[in-house]
């Protein structure tokens, strides 16, 4: 079963059916083509009994509650914009995050048989460091898009005035310093997106050593209350990234730490950046 958006505990054969993968055939050879792993799926297609893609979007759309009418728009916006938004946000990358499923369900099913090892949460190969501009970005997108933004104030002001029969203009629908006020509200308070809170902080100025220890300090997203031992201990990756003795005292101790001197960060490139270097260091290897 897999959870996303407003779904829960839903069928993963359900799921990939929706996504356009209709043959069961076709569905266990893109998942592996070993017979124990094969073997172990086999219990979620005798499961469900949904056959088609169409089946598979009329069971999604009743178990959001959606009416009929509109069950087929609801479930592909959510297919689309809310399941695997990084891989595409579109019809044409449905199959796309078909395929991606399926590599998870393999290598869940593998490390379940004991045929894979178990991904390392603490490795540093699988964390990221969120930089003031990409928290800032989260905080744009969710003031101008999100539930109570600047579109959907625009929207709800515009269906008022139609309503009544008139004729909107842009000063009419727009609140003036929508987005202005509420990006000034989270950067004095420190609450962002998600929940979070103390992410945007005075400056330490005590001292110039302390000032660049509080800009190069990082947070981990875990909860001081609660033990998380492998977490809180030095990690080898960390070795040369994360300095291994600065860090406070008390409930905090593991999870506040700090970038080590020489440490530079280094930015994100783009998937097609990524797949050309890829593709040249495949042939020069094969060569």
């Amino acid at each position: 079963v897999i959870s996303f958006a407003n779904l829960r505990r839903l069928p993963i054969v359900v799921l990939l059916k929706a996504l356009g993968f209709e043959n069961d055939k076709e569905m266990c050879d893109y998942i592996s083509n070993k017979e124990s792993i094969i073997k172990e799926f086999y219990i979620n297609l005798y499961e469900t009994d949904v056959v088609t893609t169409e089946e598979a979007v009329d069971y999604i759309g009743k178990k959001l509650k959606v009416t009929e009418d509109y069950r087929k728009e609801r479930v592909t916006q959510i297919l689309d914009r809310y399941l695997l938004p990084h891989i595409g946000q579109s019809e044409s990358n449905r199959r796309q995050k078909g395929l991606y499923l399926a590599r998870i369900i393999r290598k869940c099913i593998a490390i379940k048989l004991g045929l894979a090892p178990d991904d390392d949460i603490d490795h540093y190969s699988n964390k990221r460091l969120l930089m003031s501009g990409e928290l800032l970005e989260q905080l744009f997108r969710s003031v101008l898009l999100g539930r109570w933004g600047l579109i959907a104030k625009m929207t709800y002001n515009y269906q008022k005035l139609t309503k009544r029969g008139k004729s909107p203009s842009l000063q009419a629908i727009i609140e003036a310093d929508t987005v202005t006020k509420q990006l000034l509200s989270s950067l004095a308070t420190g609450t962002w997106v998600g929940g979070a809170t103390g992410v945007s902080q005075r400056l330490d100025r005590a001292s110039y050593i302390k000032t660049i220890s509080h800009l190069r300090s990082v947070l981990s997203p875990l909860t001081s209350t609660q033990e998380h031992f492998k977490a809180r201990q030095i990690h080898p990756t960390e070795w040369g990234r994360i300095c291994p003795a600065e860090t406070p005292e008390g409930s905090s101790i593991g999870l506040r730490k700090h970038i080590a001197l020489m440490t530079e960060i280094t930015p994100g490139i783009s998937e097609k950046e990524f797949m050309e270097i890829s593709n040249l260091i495949e042939s020069k290897v094969k060569k």
